[in-house]
């Protein structure tokens, strides 16, 4: 007991230091500068103040109440980055439609004027066959211009089919820009895909840190408040005889203290709310208010159904997957262009000369041609290699992605366990904390606490608070993330994403 009152003492004293010390430091101040103008700069600078000025400008603009859906939707209407990537997909599929055209038959007609005067007609069409074939169907004319009266047009039909019988003939290898264009197309939504993902959870980060921010700002006005009431109690005990009066010194610093902390809380919610309207895109002189309450939950994560779940909808891991099939196409032509090259070529022509000639010249022809280069052929050997080569790498990377993406699941699913765990082990601190200072609190009322014991249980709690509320967040942030190495962000949000529903053109 004895050592009690010693330390009682000692405190007691280092509190009186300081107050006399304050006291010689403003004596100092009034000396160097005019009262007057020191007064107003004061009043102006003080947290209370600035904090006051802050509330006023905020009250001046409008409000905006959002949960986080309102927040997410808000992102797929106006975020500039997403709507660069949907109009980049109308490009995309103008490309898909231009390779899917090959069998399309393509016509061109001609008309012209030659030096003796007359007018030369020609039209033909081409048309690609899926064996690999292609069919050339001409006809052309000439109108002698000096002879309209009488047999003034000349004309020739021709029927060509080319069939390659050894590189080039087959579906497998005339279909190969096809699949490639709807393997890259199956690419380009992957990686619109991952933006959407990237764009979605940075919305969610984002509003959850302004409902942080909002519950930061709770806390340091409620320490605030309760540092008011406690300066009104001492003050009281004060007037009663029951305290020394230096002891007010401690309880103004512990305001100040508060009021400091209000002002930064202020300024941080400040940016919180910012940083969401850049990524919404949408006016920054709106006030938003984040309406979720931030909740903790029990999920049971079971790892091998996660990592099912992640091989199949994780955007990367697919687009790894599809490059193989590409280079395995491209293998594929290669290892073929490398083949002897054999075409057979059906040929009619029909020489119908005049309208009103008897003559029709007509006749068929068969040949084959057996070609291969024996000279400068290192060029197909060397894109032999470079394929193979590619293509082991591809499996290489794939083999890599997948580990990766295991690793990335494992430390997901364990730090959702660990968040989970230091949320709940938080909020029990908080609560003792309160506890603590409540008692603390009601020896105060009565004239028995300890005043520097009640300082350290507010900042014990304060500290407790954000401790929690960080935890919270970081439970809720952990789950955020999984969900983004699983590649189910939209699913879970129920976003229709493969469509242009917000594209005005």
């Amino acid at each position: 007991m004895k050592g009690i009152e010693i330390l009682r003492i000692s405190l007691s004293t280092l509190g009186l230091f300081f107050g006399l010390f304050a006291l010689f430091s403003s004596s100092v101040i009034a000396e160097n500068k005019d009262n007057k103008l020191k007064n107003t700069l004061l009043d102006r600078l003080s947290p209370t103040a600035i904090h006051r000025s802050a509330r006023a400008t905020i009250q001046e603009s409008r409000r905006l109440e959002l949960n986080l859906k309102d927040a997410i939707n808000l992102t797929l209407e106006n975020n500039r980055d997403l709507k660069r990537a949907y109009l980049q997909r109308i490009i995309d599929r103008e490309n898909l439609a231009e390779n899917r055209a090959i069998y399309i038959p393509q016509l061109t007609p001609t008309i012209g004027l030659t030096d003796s005067g007359n007018i030369s007609l020609k039209s033909e069409v081409d048309f690609l066959v899926p064996t690999g074939g292609r069919f050339r169907v001409t006809w052309d004319g000439e109108v002698k211009l000096e002879n309209i009266n009488g047999n003034s047009l000349s004309q020739n039909f021709r029927i060509t089919f080319e069939q390659p019988l050894l590189r080039g003939f087959g579906a497998t290898i005339t279909n190969i820009p096809i699949v490639k264009a709807e393997l890259n197309e199956d690419i380009n939504i992957l990686e619109l895909k991952t933006r959407l993902i990237d764009i979605v959870s940075q919305t969610i980060n984002e509003y959850r840190n302004l409902v942080q921010a909002q519950e930061s700002l709770k806390i340091a006005q409620q320490a605030l408040d309760r540092a008011k009431d406690q300066l009104e109690i001492n003050r009281a005990l004060i007037e009663a005889g029951r305290r020394a009066r230096v002891e007010i010194i401690q309880n103004q610093t512990l305001v100040a203290n508060q009021e400091l902390n209000l002002f930064q809380a202020e300024n941080a919610l400040q940016n919180a709310r910012l940083d969401l309207i850049r990524t919404l895109d949408i006016d920054r002189n709106l006030e938003i208010i984040a309406t979720e309450t931030p909740e903790t939950e029990d999920i049971a994560l079971d790892r091998e159904e996660l990592l099912e779940l992640a091989f199949a909808n994780n955007p990367n891991y697919l687009i790894e997957l599809l490059n193989i099939e590409i280079d395995r196409l491209d293998l594929l032509k290669t290892k073929d262009e490398t083949r002897w090259n054999l075409d057979l070529k059906l040929e009619y022509i029909n020489n119908l000369g005049n309208l009103n000639a008897d003559t029709n010249n007509s006749g068929v022809s068969l040949s084959f041609n057996l070609t291969r280069l024996f000279f400068g052929r290192r060029t197909a050997e060397r894109n032999l290699i470079r394929d193979r080569v590619r293509l082991e790498q591809s499996l290489i990377d794939l083999a890599e992605r997948k580990e990766d993406l295991t690793i990335d699941v494992e430390n997901d699913i364990r730090q959702v366990n660990s968040a989970l765990q230091q949320a709940r082990q938080a909020r029990f601190a908080k609560e003792l904390a309160l506890q603590q200072l409540e008692n603390e609190r009601e020896k105060q009322r009565l004239g028995r606490g300890d005043l520097f014991r009640l300082i350290t249980f507010e900042g014990d709690l304060v500290e407790a608070q954000d401790r929690e509320l960080k935890a919270v967040f970081g439970y809720l942030n952990s789950l955020t993330t999984l969900r983004q190495t699983l590649g189910i962000t939209l699913d879970f949000w129920g976003i229709e994403w493969n469509n242009y529903r917000f594209l005005t053109l």
